[in-house]
């Protein structure tokens, strides 16, 4: 045993410089056999095994310094020699092994800073992830830097989808493009039958060259062909992959199936590859045909266009080009094409501009997280320097050089880094979950959170980055000044540079923080307007849903109208529903479907309106009030003179001189243009969502048109979940094959639409609360350490009559003058940066007056929390006890 414990202590001395091998190796061998058996005497072979592991650092702390006033067992006397090893690898070990016994002699200074580091880099890895996929990743097709989107423009303006008609002309007349191709930029609801059950699916049309534009191909089968293009041509699909495994459980033998789609048989001719989305996420797609979806039209803007420019062509060559055309277009059809033109941008560029400012956001808010955290890391090392003058002054006299002792302390800085980097690699996959949860984006190839190499690249960068700008100072703070003299005298010297460098790390952490939490107050405030504002309509007890009737089995309006008024009548006598209502594009559920709109006198003065088709009883159920006038009702059917009821805004625009009731409007819907006498006034609804102003809107009549998709509003007593069963059994019985999709609370719908703004507002809250955390953790330290630095003049001037009041007073306007110019300066910051936010506010300005004072004031107070113990401290110390120490 006495070997074993002998041999121990000589392996453990290899962490030590060789040259103090070399002069202490024999004693230091035989101290380690020596405590041992005394420790294991006391507390048996745990505590030996906790001593060797303690190892070196027990030597220097426990003999070394000894021995510098004694002389060693040999009776030499000791002498200055290389405390540096000539090995830089070496000395890096060494480094690292000690900057690991020195955290775990500090455990809770250890495990704040690793956890401080951890949330700031961990953050900022799951932030840089996201935009690194956004902005950086190619997307996954083929040459993706020569694909262009076309963006239909009227005077300037981008709308930005274009007409059928007009693509066809771009299409055919230009000679910069391999492939120029088109898509419907909203999927569209489709019913599939033939199976046990029916089922609803989202779906879309593409022209036949989209995916060779792309460079993709199906995983089986082919793509479309230019016959498939044709108006007479059979009805063909594509399917996405993960409704062929659901579906068809991945046989691969669906080639040549047929599947029928709203009443008609398509033929599946091509599975996509897994994985596969553009613009929209469907399971279907169809081939664009000029009988369909208004494509041979001009007026009609349904398509978004996608072209792969040809090699050696520039942007500029071919967007000259473009305007070419569209001044041919505009001349030959100046009703449609006066103004219109084709504005040429990157694809990715398109599809990433709807993300930027939220991004850039979210981005530079966790970086000031990451940089409050390193201001943090840096005071925390700054308070323990005078705790560590000693250590550093016997590492000094035994050989140490200024820049291994500045090594030594940086070391320590990047191995908290490091471990906070860890730490946060880990935690950044969770993170960057929620990120994506609530910036949801709709990106090809965005995969969702997971582990690459760029990330993990980025990481360690981080750490490196965040361990220097950590650590440097500190280092040099630490390593200057006369160690050998602090040694022999004994005491801790006092550094005021750092004192002062702390107390402005406290003034930036203040600033950062109201920049925070004032961007965070904009829009929580924001948000609580928006969640206030009346929809125009009442939500509560009202149950949603969409159903979609087949052409091929209701091909007329009498076979439309018999079926829902059918369902209507049912639920209206069920127990527990107050009202039903219908329409064909419920408010913010699906804020869509606008025509132009004129009063009939003056069909020159059109204006764009959101175009409703209702039944009887939908303003009842709805809560809409009416200004005037009447609902529609059984008798405005099929043979009976058009009638619309409009809503404030619409009168308002159509008729502002006088009493919108009674008058003509010219309703311009698609090819069949029709006069129709305005019935009533109902209130102004909010169709696209709470923080969307009030547009024109015209309500006709379903019994005079009737469509085969409509939605329903069930308004019920209790619980508007209690209305489901009743409706799904009444759309059974009327038609089995007929499947309910969208079974929603309107509650719900709107709590959905503003999902995205609530996450926003209070994931930068907590972005900003754990800086304030940070800041008042600092704030603390410093007025602490300022106490204990001047215990002997708090003692002395308690000692000649001061009271407890004026100490207080002086430890509080210390700490007031740092909250002070923190509160100065982030207001300042925050007046110029938070008008980036400009476009994601509603109802409140960049520099509201509300949120500055409040904001402000909440730091204040809680600044003024963190100095409530460094003054009780102050105004209890013993001025003889703080007299005598000196």
């Amino acid at each position: 045993m006495k070997g074993m414990l002998h041999r121990t202590g000589r392996i453990l001395l290899r962490v030590l410089p060789s040259d103090f091998r070399r002069r202490y190796g024999d004693d230091i061998a035989e101290y380690f056999h020596e405590r041992s058996r005394e420790i294991r005497a006391k507390r048996g072979w745990i505590g030996v095994l906790s001593f060797w592991l303690r190892g070196s650092a027990d030597v220097v702390r426990s003999g070394v310094a000894d021995r510098l006033g004694r002389g060693n067992a040999r009776g030499t006397e000791p002498s200055h020699h290389s405390f540096d090893d000539p090995n830089p690898m070496s000395a890096l070990l060494q480094d690292t092994f000690f900057a690991l016994r020195t955290m775990r002699c500090a455990p809770a200074f250890s495990f704040v800073a690793v956890l401080t580091l951890a949330l700031g880099i961990g953050a900022n890895v799951a932030m840089f992830s996201t935009a690194y996929d956004t902005f950086f990743k190619p997307l996954p097709f083929e040459n993706p830097g020569r694909l262009v989107m076309g963006q239909a423009t009227f005077d300037g303006r981008v709308n930005p989808w274009a007409a059928g008609a007009d693509y066809y002309d771009y299409r055919d007349h230009n000679d910069v493009f391999d492939g120029l191709a088109a898509i419907m930029p909203f999927g569209r609801a489709y019913t599939i039958t033939g199976a046990d059950e029916p089922e609803r699916i989202v779906g879309t049309a593409m022209s036949v060259n989209l995916l060779p534009t792309l460079g993709v191909s199906p995983h089986l089968g082919r793509n479309f062909l230019d016959s498939d293009g044709r108006a007479d041509a059979p009805d063909v699909a594509l399917i996405s992959n993960r409704y062929w495994q659901r579906r068809f459980e991945s046989n691969p033998d669906v080639l040549g199936r047929t599947i029928t789609v709203n009443g008609n048989p398509f033929t599946v001719i091509g599975v996509m590859p897994a994985g596969f989305r553009f613009l929209q996420d469907v399971d279907f797609w169809r081939a664009m045909r000029p009988d369909r979806d208004a494509a041979s039209e001009r007026q009609y803007h349904n398509w978004l266009l996608v072209g792969r420019l040809v090699d050696r062509v520039t942007f500029e060559q071919a967007q000259n080009q473009f305007d070419v055309i569209s001044n041919q277009l505009a001349a030959s059809y100046p009703e449609t094409n006066y103004g219109k033109a084709l504005l040429l941008t990157r694809l990715h560029d398109v599809l990433v501009a709807d993300y930027r400012t939220r991004l850039y956001v979210l981005i530079g808010a966790v970086g000031l997280v990451l940089l409050i955290a390193c201001a943090n890391i840096v005071g925390m090392l700054l308070a323990r320097a005078p705790d560590r003058r000693v250590e550093l002054s016997v590492r000094a006299a035994l050989g140490a050089s200024r820049g291994r002792l500045m090594g030594q302390l940086l070391a320590e800085a990047m191995l908290l880094s490091g471990l906070g980097g860890i730490l946060g690699t880990a935690s950044a996959i969770w993170i960057q979950r929620v990120i994506l949860g609530f910036v949801q984006l709709d990106l090809p190839g965005v995969e969702g959170a997971r582990i690459s190499l760029p990330m993990l690249g980025f990481a360690l960068v981080l750490s490196l980055a965040t361990g220097l700008i950590a650590g440097v100072y500190p280092a040099l703070t630490g390593a200057r000044g006369k160690l050998a003299e602090d040694l022999k005298s004994g005491s801790r010297t006092t550094i005021g540079a750092g004192t002062r460098f702390r107390s402005g790390l406290v003034v930036v952490q203040v600033a950062l923080s109201i920049v925070l939490l004032i961007g965070a107050g904009l829009l929580i405030r924001s948000f609580s307007l928006v969640r206030a504002t009346d929809p125009g309509f009442n939500p509560s007890n009202l149950l949603t849903a969409s159903i979609e009737l087949p052409r091929s089995l209701y091909p007329n309006g009498s076979a439309r109208i018999e079926f829902f008024t059918s369902v209507l009548e049912e639920m209206r006598s069920a127990p527990g529903v107050v009202s039903v209502g219908t329409i064909n594009h419920l408010p913010i559920v699906s804020p869509r479907n606008t025509f132009p709109v004129s009063a009939a006198d003056r069909p020159e003065e059109n204006s764009t309106v959101f175009l409703r088709s209702v039944l009887p009883g939908y303003f009842e159920t709805m809560r809409i009030p009416f200004h005037s006038g009447r609902d529609v009702d059984d008798q405005d059917g099929e043979g009976a003179a058009p009638v619309v009821v409009v809503n404030h805004s619409a009168a308002d625009v159509f008729f502002p001189n006088g009493n919108a009731v009674g008058q003509r409007l010219t309703v311009h819907y698609f090819d069949e243009p029709f006069d129709a006498e305005v019935v009533g006034v109902v209130g102004d609804v909010r169709m696209r969502g709470l923080n969307f102003e009030p547009r024109p809107a015209v309500y006709m009549s379903y019994l005079q048109r009737a469509y085969l998709g409509m939605q329903l509003a069930v308004r019920t007593v209790a619980s508007p979940a209690s209305a489901t069963g009743v409706l799904r059994r009444a759309v059974r019985n009327l038609d089995p094959d007929l499947p309910l999709a969208g079974l929603v609370t309107m509650e719900g719908a709107i709590a959905l639409s503003l999902s995205e703004r609530r996450t926003i507002a209070y994931s930068l809250t907590l972005y900003a609360a754990l800086p304030l955390l940070l800041a008042a953790v600092g704030l603390y330290a410093v007025l602490a350490y300022y106490v204990s630095q001047r215990s002997h003049e708090l003692g002395l001037r308690m000692a000649l009559g001061a009271d407890a009041r004026e100490v207080a007073a002086m430890i509080v306007r210390r700490g007031t003058l740092l909250i002070g110019l923190g509160v100065s300066l982030g207001v300042a910051g925050a007046l110029g940066l938070t008008r980036i936010l400009r476009q994601m506010l509603f109802g409140v300005e960049p520099t509201d007056p509300v949120t500055f004072v409040g904001v402000c004031l909440f730091v204040v107070a809680t600044a003024l929390t963190a100095c409530a113990v460094p003054v009780w401290k102050a105004v209890r110390v013993d001025p003889m006890v703080a007299l005598q120490a000196d």
